[in-house]
């Protein structure tokens, strides 16, 4: 990943330190200073794979659903009047956060970072633990 692909606050797997961190502003400088075409990966950090388990340990609540065309599993958690669903289905993770009029955000989620980017757009102050 490149750095404008990240946001403060965004969690991230370590391999030099061996578990998950939350990047900070001083990271962005210390790595892309002296090589702005570096990516996370040259410095041993990776995405963390979405699952079922970090959903549930952040008390969304797991579900099924269907539709006319496909069955899926849901994860949903409201906060503020604002419902945050990530929804795993044949294809992959997807996430939306929806107020009781719109769809604020959504987008295709297969890491924890994207669902945190998506919570953001959608105007959702929550952040992910791990």
């Amino acid at each position: 990943m490149k750095a404008n692909e990240l946001s403060n606050g965004d969690w991230l797997y370590n391999k030099n330190i061996g578990k998950p961190m939350q990047v900070y502003p001083m990271m962005f400088s210390q790595m892309f200073r002296s090589n702005s075409n570096a990516t996370t990966e040259d410095y041993n950090i990776f995405p963390i794979n979405l699952t079922p388990e970090i959903l549930e340990s952040n008390q969304f609540v797991h579900g099924y659903g269907d539709s006319d065309f496909y069955d899926y599993e849901k994860w949903e958690k409201i906060v503020n009047d604002k419902t945050i669903r990530v929804i795993k289905d044949s294809s992959g993770w997807f996430c939306r956060v929806d107020d009781k009029t719109m769809t604020r955000s959504m987008g295709i989620s297969p890491f924890v970072h994207i669902v945190q980017h998506i919570i953001r757009i959608g105007g959702v102050e929550y952040e992910i633990k791990l």
